[in-house]
């Protein structure tokens, strides 16, 4: 019997990281393995276009795949493949060591890119050096952050760097309407000036007003059904 495939479609990329958001959350991951698992996800499929149009169970694979490599590199407890069942659609160890293989292979085991985090996470020292630190800002950052991994676009589109930055931009202007967000210390030290950053920021604030990188329970059963793709 033929399996069935799936279109890597921006909606069904969404669906895989909101299972690993949740996965996150019920670990208490580090907030580092959610970002890297993710930029781990998106520079494979920059690389093999063929996964774009493959099983369902293999594109879970990839997410639960993903998620256990990030988990090494990041925690001291790391995720074991009974974590990752329900993402990867499998019990099987091997289907899991296989897929990370071909992940490592496929990335050239260059595992430690900075992702938006490390960027994020560097911008918010910097506002800490001059304004007192407000746990509002860091809060709405890492909310907004968090927002950006769903939207596919943002992962593919633009670095992690210019994302952190718009994150950073974004969040300053949400708390302050009424105050510039940027300033010399941020444009120095991200390297951006707000006219490049403003694609990325429309992109942003029309997540969040429309609502799209919430839409959990409508489709959380994509992960868990399809065992038999």
């Amino acid at each position: 019997m033929e399996k069935r495939r799936s279109e890597l479609t921006p909606e069904t990329r969404a669906v895989l990281v909101d299972s690993l958001v949740k996965l996150a959350e019920k670990k208490q991951l580090r907030p580092e393995t959610l970002f890297r698992a993710v930029a781990y996800i998106d520079r494979y499929l920059s690389l093999d276009h063929r996964i774009r149009t493959t099983t369902r169970r293999r594109l879970r694979l990839l997410a639960a795949s993903s998620m256990l490599i990030a988990s090494k590199y990041e925690e001291v407890d790391q995720l074991d493949v009974a974590d990752l069942a329900d993402i990867a659609g499998t019990k099987s160890r091997q289907e899991l060591l296989n897929m990370e293989v071909e992940i490592l292979k496929k990335l050239k085991f260059e595992m430690g890119a900075p992702t938006t985090h490390t960027f994020l996470s560097e911008l918010c020292e910097v506002v800490a050096q001059e304004e007192p630190v407000k746990s509002q800002l860091h809060f709405m950052a890492s909310y907004v952050a968090e927002l950006s991994l769903w939207d596919c676009r943002l992962g593919s589109e633009f670095s992690p760097s210019l994302v952190a930055a718009s994150v950073m931009f974004l969040s300053r202007f949400i708390i302050k309407p009424d105050a510039h967000p940027w300033n010399d210390s941020l444009q120095s030290h991200s390297g951006y000036k707000p006219p490049q950053l403003k694609e990325c920021v429309l992109i942003m604030r029309d997540d969040l007003h429309s609502g799209r990188k919430r839409k959990r329970d409508d489709d959380s059963d994509y992960v868990r059904s399809n065992s038999n793709v």
